[in-house]
């Protein structure tokens, strides 16, 4: 997991086909 900023993050993890896959989510963000 990397933090780049308060409260925002991102996982990367790899697909059965090799890709890196990014998911970002800010957990103190109102949607």
């Amino acid at each position: 997991m990397n933090h780049y900023s308060e409260g925002y993050y991102t996982i990367d993890f790899y697909d059965p086909n090799g890709f890196i896959v990014e998911v970002a989510y800010t957990p103190n963000a109102e949607i």
